[in-house]
């Protein structure tokens, strides 16, 4: 699965994105006072960081259930590219029923799947200047504020909300239905073990390859420390091909389960 992410971002992501389109004719005249390009510059500002709200509230609803609560955490990662479509994160959480005292692993992943231009499009299309005049006016933001003011309510957010859905991908994998997800420790316990300093004698390993594109990930692991204490390895690289490794080990068989 991360396999595949990665393979789209070396594909899509060699050089900067271009920047988007300009404002639409829409946004080239002025609504009830306020200029056309203030308001569509505030809409499209607030169409991406929808976007990536609404991929985070997702993301922490994955692995909410109903008469189940969070027990315990297991691997987490995060990666991207510095560009704002191209957060990844996913992770292991332990959840216990309530009445039945049951547990099992859960895994849950969240990504944007579409392009800055696809953005632009949505946000063209769903663009209302004066609509979002109204709404302005109503919550007392003059034209001068709209050009000075780095975030605002807009109105009809639902909507935009459902055009949204259609940007991201989440992936919820319950135990029950998908037993790879409780083996993680044990694919990790297969693993060589993590050397913290040379060995005499031991022939230091070629690394992989580095990524072409600017790619920075982390892993972190939950692990059981000397004296029982419970500790997080966390493990960091960027264009580092081992760490993206790691977690296919992490996350084996899982992508493969719908």
């Amino acid at each position: 699965m991360f396999v595949a992410l990665l393979a789209s971002l070396v594909a899509g992501t060699g050089s900067p994105p271009p920047p988007p389109p300009g404002p639409p004719a829409a946004a080239q005249i002025d609504h009830d006072g306020y200029a056309g390009a203030d308001l569509w510059q505030a809409w499209s500002d607030l169409v991406r960081a929808r976007a990536v709200e609404e991929r985070d509230a997702a993301y922490a609803a994955a692995a909410d259930r109903e008469g189940w609560r969070r027990t315990s955490d297991g691997p987490v990662t995060s990666s991207t590219t510095g560009y704002w479509t191209e957060a990844f994160e996913a992770s292991f959480v332990q959840l216990c029923n309530t009445a039945t005292q049951d547990c099992e692993w859960v895994y849950r992943s969240a990504r944007l799947t579409a392009r800055a231009d696809d953005f632009h499009v949505l946000a063209e299309a769903s663009f209302d200047g004066q609509a979002i005049a109204r709404s302005l006016r109503g919550q007392g933001i003059t034209p001068v504020d709209l050009s000075e003011r780095p975030a605002i309510t807009m109105p009809d957010l639902d909507a935009l909300d459902t055009l949204l859905q259609a940007t991201r991908s989440v992936q919820v994998a319950w135990e029950q239905d998908c037993p790879a997800v409780g083996r993680w420790r044990t694919r990790l316990s297969d693993q060589d073990p993590l050397l913290l300093g040379p060995e005499d004698g031991r022939l230091a390993s070629m690394p992989p390859p580095p990524y072409p594109i600017h790619i920075r990930q982390v892993v972190e692991v939950p692990v059981e420390g000397y004296g029982g204490a419970d500790v997080t390895v966390r493990i960091e690289g960027v264009r580092n091909r081992a760490v993206s490794d790691l977690w296919q080990v992490i996350t084996e068989g899982i992508a493969d389960c719908r």
